[in-house]
């Protein structure tokens, strides 16, 4: 059986910088499309709305700092281009962070979670 056949880790940028402590990531896309009912055809058809989308990010937190200044983005309000490199394919979305999570813990080690909230995707 052969273990190089599946992908491994994604490599995670924001603004071209690598968010090295990533340890997850979920990418979702909704297609925006809008079901059409009517009365006598029942469902009619589609009706296209906005394309968007978001990511959750999971990090761990070193001693040093993050590696994007995820609150600050926040507060500002920031656009940033967020990259994912999975599957042979990379893709590239405008964002806006909309949620920051940190968690601390005794019996657990300090994490981050980040929300955002994107644009139709770029595929390269």
């Amino acid at each position: 059986m052969s273990f190089s056949r599946y992908e491994g880790p994604a490599k995670i940028q924001v603004n071209g910088r690598t968010i090295a402590e990533a340890v997850s990531s979920t990418l979702s896309m909704d297609g925006g499309r809008k079901p059409v009912l009517t009365m006598h055809k029942g469902l009619g058809g589609f009706a296209q709305g906005p394309i968007q989308g978001s990511v959750e990010m999971e990090q761990a937190v070193p001693k040093s700092g993050f590696d994007q200044d995820f609150l600050t983005l926040l507060q500002s309000g920031s656009e940033v281009e967020i990259s994912i490199a999975a599957a042979g394919k990379r893709i590239i979305v405008p964002a806006v962070i909309n949620t920051f999570e940190l968690r601390n813990g005794v019996d657990t080690a300090a994490g981050v979670r980040t929300q955002w909230v994107c644009g139709p995707a770029v595929i390269r």
